[in-house]
């Protein structure tokens, strides 16, 4: 049965023409090669040049870092600082219309003396108006820039 198997295909490659079925194979396998051949001539010098650049860039992007972290740092210290600005602006504003409350004597002559004698309004919080106690008024403690910038080296 072998034999037979092996003569069969003998006949087989000796009657058929495998040229006509292996040439567009070994057509399409040399254009293959010849494109990674180009692939391998003109890309790979540039990848590999660009690859140089950007190791060049990224060397001197990494000398910048503590200079970044340094801006990183004041955007931070400005960040906290526009929120205590913010904070101290509304305890002032709170106490300025507190005050204009207090003070607003041609149209609210009558709630001030009310207010004053404490009569009819609620007790104002020492702390809320900033009345020590000796009765003058203290300022309220507001931000100094160099509490959130020192000076740099």
């Amino acid at each position: 049965m072998a034999k037979e198997l092996s003569k069969d295909y003998a006949n087989y490659f000796i009657n058929s023409d495998i040229s006509n079925e292996i040439t567009p194979i070994l057509s399409t396998t040399e254009n293959i090669q010849t494109r990674i051949n180009e692939i391998e001539n003109v890309f790979l010098p540039t990848i590999r040049h660009d690859s140089e650049i950007t190791q060049q860039n990224l060397s001197q992007l990494l000398e910048f870092k503590p200079e970044f972290e340094k801006i990183c740092d004041q955007i931070d210290n400005l960040e906290s600082m526009v929120e205590r600005i913010k904070s101290d602006l509304c305890m002032i504003q709170k106490q300025v219309d507190i005050a204009d409350e207090e003070l607003d004597i041609p149209e609210k002559k009558i709630d001030i003396i009310l207010k004053s004698i404490n009569i009819f309004a609620k007790p104002r919080d020492l702390n809320e108006t900033n009345w020590n106690q000796d009765g003058f008024y203290q300022a309220p403690t507001i931000f100094k820039a160099n509490e959130f910038f020192r000076k740099q080296d």
